[in-house]
């Protein structure tokens, strides 16, 4: 036990007393715990796991900036992309705004980190993201999440997971995914406020990553498909 609280508390940079004070303990019952004088109870120790990770997730630093989106892990160990840079509100995206900011992510191209797949940005790919039937087809907070994703693209990319392929059967796509489509599951979570901008909670959302693979050999995102509210029990801060 005092080795993973010792683990914890190197994870943040912070030596005894700067940790004690953070976490609001006495350094002296810190230095036990941690020297094995004493034994700390185990849910402590899950508690201010949860208490580090969740200061993480509010998306600032101690000096009120904000910060980029974040992977964290669920109690299982699956990778979730936290995004809390909300760029819009309600449940009518300007979806001409999303294809424009998608525009920066066009001649780049990111890593997968399970399978070390290059998954390229496409010129045809801020228009299918933000005019796709897929989108056209979602409703309430799913096309809220959606168009919030557009800041967490190269992290989303990062944490795709469970690859699948199909071949490609439309005549349409003979040449731009001439060699197939390949699908990965990844998530992400977006924050839930009250009426006075306080904290609620954290929603999780799944998608599933559509990439073509064209003639050139190359992989290509093309779209984020069937995002939805996961039925797991969202992230409390």
């Amino acid at each position: 036990m005092k080795e993973e609280l010792i683990k914890l508390r190197l994870s943040t940079k912070m030596n005894r007393k700067e940790f004690a004070d953070y976490i609001g303990i006495p350094y002296r019952t810190l230095q036990d715990w941690e020297l094995g004088n004493r034994k700390m109870p185990e849910y402590v120790l899950r508690l201010m796991s949860y208490y580090i990770c969740f200061e993480n997730m509010s998306g600032r630093d101690s000096d009120g900036i904000e910060k980029s989106p974040q992977i964290i892990c669920d109690a299982d160990g699956n990778k979730i992309l936290v995004i809390n840079d909300i760029k819009f509100d309600g449940r009518n995206p300007d979806w001409e705004q999303v294809e424009e900011l998608l525009k920066e992510y066009v001649g780049k191209y990111y890593e997968i980190e399970e399978s070390s797949d290059k998954i390229f940005i496409g010129t045809d790919f801020p228009d299918e993201y933000a005019h796709s039937n897929d989108t056209k087809s979602l409703r309430g907070s799913n096309i809220k999440a959606k168009a919030n994703a557009v800041s967490g693209i190269p992290e989303m990319i990062r944490i795709a997971t469970n690859q699948d392929y199909s071949d490609n059967n439309k005549s349409k796509h003979k040449s731009d995914a001439r060699n197939g489509w390949y699908r990965y599951d990844t998530r992400f979570a977006l924050p839930v406020y009250s009426d006075d901008e306080e904290l609620l909670r954290y929603n999780v959302f799944s998608a599933r990553m559509l990439v073509r693979h064209a003639k050139d050999g190359e992989l290509y995102l093309y779209d984020f498909l069937n995002i939805k509210k996961g039925t797991c029990k969202p992230l409390e801060p």
